[in-house]
């Protein structure tokens, strides 16, 4: 495993890199008592090489976490593909209308939060194609459109976790656009109450749990 040591020490090492858990030492104490034995290496040549094995276990650790897989939950799934729908529309009249984002604070960070959001579309092309196929329609279509990429998303590490990242951002975002008057500020955006009303005759499990005044 490390060119140049001796078999013993190859075996240390590959007993703290074992892949199966049962493998591996089951305490400190049980390794340190390992290395004790090798008494004819000093103590620097000892802790150098504790020191690789912990970098190395830390390396596995981070690329298995790294590649481990996204659980994207039916209940987060489901409520971003309620939401999405009206939130989507937002995203493009930032997109057209960057300026009247720009005017305080509250506005730039719902705009971030929308980005957010959105992100998904980026990261799954199934998902922005099935959008572009049904955009213009009722938002109950939308929906059931983007329901149907679920598990395309699911299997896509990025997407996923976007989808996961979105679910942290949307009370943000719903708390500004239904429980505040922006709506009465802009009514160029009374198509999303309208959107919001839809959804929640439709009955989206999203939309129940929020007041629309």
């Amino acid at each position: 495993m490390i060119r140049g040591l001796p078999k013993r020490w190859n075996t240390i090492a590959a007993k703290c890199l074992a892949d199966n858990v049962q493998g591996r030492y089951s305490s400190a104490d049980e390794l340190l008592g390992d290395l004790g034995r090798i008494g004819r290496w000093s103590r620097t040549r000892a802790a150098a090489l504790f020191l690789m094995m912990l970098v190395g276990v830390a390396s596995l650790f981070a690329w298995r976490t790294y590649h481990s897989p996204i659980m994207l939950t039916r209940g987060a799934w489901e409520r971003w593909c309620d939401s999405i729908t009206w939130i989507r529309p937002l995203e493009q009249m930032i997109a057209r209308e960057p300026a009247q984002w720009q005017e305080d604070r509250q506005t730039l960070a719902v705009a971030a939060d929308i980005r957010i959001c959105c992100l998904p579309f980026d990261k799954s092309p199934d998902l922005e194609r099935s959008y572009r196929q049904n955009e213009g329609s009722d938002p109950e279509r939308i929906r059931r459109a983007l329901l149907r990429c679920g598990m395309a998303v699911a299997e896509d590490r990025e997407a996923a976790l976007s989808v996961s990242s979105a679910g942290r951002v949307l009370p943000h975002i719903e708390d500004f656009f239904l429980n505040s008057s922006a709506t009465d500020y802009w009514p160029r955006l009374r198509r999303v109450r309208q959107d919001r009303e839809a959804l929640f005759s439709a009955g989206c499990s999203a939309c129940a749990s929020s007041s629309i005044s």
